[in-house]
């Protein structure tokens, strides 16, 4: 599921972004301009450190560590990427991939050991049931769409 999800947040989807809203970026981003090598290892690297941090926060204030998380992501895109496109992305990826999470949660594939977010309260799937989220996982996501794009970039020749 990881390479496919990589596959699609890296290549496929960026593509189709771009073709309908254009590569433009935000104002003077993104703050660093590396080699896409060197772009790569970055935005792996910062990623892994968002994800460790989210792991080290996931026992903390909800809300706190939700902001913290989403300030780390929101730098790590505006430092390496800054296009429209690539936020875009990884905010859809950040709403959107914790909620397709929840047919694996439901088959037992996997539960969060703490959740603190049932976005499924609405359909009577509130806290004791199996629809149990970690809040600090959407920034994980944004963070991780941010380095797909960044290898998928490097892959295909692109800055």
């Amino acid at each position: 599921l990881l390479a496919l999800a990589y596959a699609l947040l890296g290549s496929l989807l960026p593509r189709l972004l771009e073709a309908i809203g254009g590569t433009e970026a935000v104002g003077r981003l993104p703050l660093l301009r590396p080699q896409p090598v060197l772009r790569a290892v970055l935005a792996v690297a910062s990623t892994c450190f968002i994800i460790k941090i989210s792991e080290l926060l996931v026992t903390s204030d909800g809300p706190s560590a939700l902001l913290l998380l989403s300030l780390l992501a929101l730098f790590q895109w505006a430092a390496l990427d800054g296009r429209r496109s690539s936020l875009t992305l990884a905010l859809l990826a950040g709403l959107l991939g914790p909620l397709a999470e929840l047919p694996l949660i439901s088959l037992g594939a996997w539960h969060y050991t703490q959740p603190d977010y049932w976005p499924l309260t609405w359909l009577g799937l509130g806290p004791g049931t199996w629809a149990a989220l970690s809040m600090v996982t959407g920034p994980c996501y944004f963070a991780v769409t941010t380095d797909a794009i960044a290898l998928g970039r490097l892959f295909a020749g692109k800055l």
